[in-house]
């Protein structure tokens, strides 16, 4: 669910959209029944997916963020070994 957009303060904020987006939109990838599906990771890329009426977000979809100036990116992911690295009991 899109989060609520906050009421610009300014004209210029309106204008530039300062208050509801900032320039940077996470997505993620799901390999769904051997195919690749890319699905919004942020508040920012829900609107844009409900916007389309879709869950994921299509090459169209995405084309047309960037021509807005966005910049679609995917979130860093940990990986399990190393945030329990320094935990783990390695025997001899």
């Amino acid at each position: 669910m899109p989060r609520a957009l906050q009421c610009p303060k300014t004209m210029q904020q309106l204008i530039t959209g300062e208050v509801l987006m900032s320039k940077k939109i996470y997505v993620k990838i799901k390999n769904v029944y051997g195919v690749e599906k890319v699905y919004p990771d942020s508040p920012e890329a829900e609107i844009f997916a409900s916007i389309a009426g879709t869950k994921t977000l299509s090459e169209n979809v995405i084309r047309a963020m960037i021509e807005l100036g966005y910049e679609v990116a995917l979130k860093p992911r940990f990986q399990f070994a190393e945030l329990v690295k320094d935990k783990l009991i390695v025997q001899e």
